[in-house]
Order: structure tokens, then C-alpha cells, then sequence
């Protein structure tokens, strides 16, 4: 009779374990899974939000070997509105950005200048802009007028 009371001790006792390791698996389980689907959304890119510095307009005469031909340009360069060491860095740097574009396009031919060549032209006169700054802060160029004769 004895051996019976025993034996409904230590079942309560499993079974009190046993629920034990299951809460604890699911609060650790809820945790794990709450904190990295945190950590998911923070990781998320966040849009930026451009703000614009005028350059101006640019005439150069194109590198053609037959006719002479020119482009006119009114640039303007997007960077993040964000970034406050951005403006000072695009307003100080105006007369570089000028020079660096003015050789840029003086270095392309009226076929470059053609509508499906519009992201490539962008993307090297981008790339140009950066190289002649400090840190890179161009996101994205602009042509606001463009004329090529």
C-alpha cells in the first residue's frame, strides 16, 4: 500500500517536469522567434530621401571627329537629405563637380547621348562626380535640360 503512494508521488512529480520543460520551450521558443523577427524588421532598408543641389548649366563640345557638335546641359545632383555633411561637402565642391562633368561629357560622342543610353550616362557621370569628391555623396544625377547639336 505503501509502494502505491510512492509510485502517484513520483508520477506527479514527472508530470510537474514535464510541464515544466514544456513551458520553458515555449517561452523560449515565443522569445527566439519574437526577437529575430525584430531583428528581421530593423534590418529592412529604410528609403532614402533626396534632396537636390543645383549645378547648373554645362555647354561642352562633344568628341566627334567628322562634325563639330556640342551638348547643353542643367544638371542637378540627388543626395540624402539626411546626410547634413552631404550639403556642405556638394555646396564647397561646386567648382570640382563642374570641372569633373565639364571633362566627362567632353569626353562623349553625340551616339552617347541617345535615349537608350540614358542610365549609362547617368550611372558614369555619377561615378565620375564621386571620384572627385572626398566621400562619395552623388546618389543620383539629373538632367533637367539637355540640348545636343
Amino acid at each position: 500500500m505503501g509502494d502505491k503512494k510512492v509510485d502517484k508521488g513520483k508520477k506527479g512529480k514527472n508530470l510537474f517536469i514535464i510541464i515544466l520543460a514544456l513551458a520553458i520551450l515555449g517561452v523560449t521558443s515565443f522569445g527566439g522567434i519574437y526577437f529575430w523577427m525584430k531583428s528581421k524588421d530593423q534590418n529592412v532598408d529604410k528609403p532614402v530621401i533626396q534632396a537636390y543641389q543645383d549645378l547648373g548649366e554645362i555647354m561642352v563640345n562633344l568628341d566627334n571627329d567628322k562634325r563639330s557638335r556640342y551638348v547643353k546641359v542643367n544638371l542637378s545632383l540627388g543626395y540624402d537629405s539626411k546626410n547634413k555633411e552631404a550639403v556642405k561637402i556638394l555646396e564647397n565642391n561646386v567648382v570640382v563637380l563642374r570641372d569633373s562633368a565639364i571633362f566627362y561629357f567632353k569626353s562623349k560622342k553625340s551616339e552617347d547621348f541617345k535615349a537608350g543610353n540614358e542610365e549609362n550616362l547617368k550611372a558614369g557621370l555619377r561615378e565620375s562626380l564621386n571620384k572627385s569628391l572626398e566621400e562619395p555623396v552623388v546618389l543620383d544625377v539629373y538632367m533637367n535640360d539637355i540640348i545636343v547639336q
